[in-house]
């Protein structure tokens, strides 16, 4: 049976933060195939990830092409995109099932939340509600459907600023 989400992870040396992430995700999200494309971790990355249930996929480095790599190797018809230091909310199932079942939109972004007092943070965090070319940020956990995922020629192989820029091309093709 083909899973319905895939989850790709790009890291590199992120062995403190992965775990936490990935517990959040097997609770949260319990039927998602989860893919980490690490970029040439020299820490315990992706064993850690295999320990979990996750599958590891090599990449070379730079987050464009380890997205790249995961979307490669993932078989949902949804992709979420994450940072290895995401905790996704406890609700997302509910939430991401029925966005994919009832929006007529092919992609969806999580509003941003950080763990710092830092006022810069904050503010980003509050824009982030906001669906414009000044308030996206790369640190936005990224929902698309596969089919628009691939009409779009997937996420560019940049080392920053690469989901930037595929939601860019994203909101032009769809308005």
């Amino acid at each position: 049976m083909t899973p319905p989400l895939s989850v790709i992870i790009p890291t590199l040396n992120e062995e403190r933060a992965l775990p936490a992430t990935l517990r959040r995700l097997r609770s949260a999200l319990p039927d998602a195939e989860i893919i980490v494309a690490d970029g040439g971790s020299r820490d315990d990355t992706t064993t850690l990830a295999r320990q979990s249930g996750a599958r590891a996929v090599a990449s070379p480095p730079g987050r464009g092409h380890q997205c790249r790599a995961g979307a490669a190797a993932a078989r949902g018809a949804w992709l979420l995109f994450l940072h290895a230091d995401t905790l996704l909310p406890p609700d997302a199932d509910p939430v991401i099932a029925t966005f994919a079942r009832t929006s007529s939109r092919p992609i969806a972004t999580f509003r941003l939340r950080f763990d710092t007092g830092s006022v810069f943070l904050r503010a980003c965090a509050w824009f982030s509600r906001f669906d414009t070319v000044f308030t996206r940020f790369g640190d936005q956990g990224i929902l698309v459907a596969r089919a628009l995922y691939d009409a779009l020629g997937g996420i560019p192989d940049w080392p920053l600023m690469e989901d930037v820029e595929f939601l860019r091309r994203a909101r032009r093709r769809i308005g």
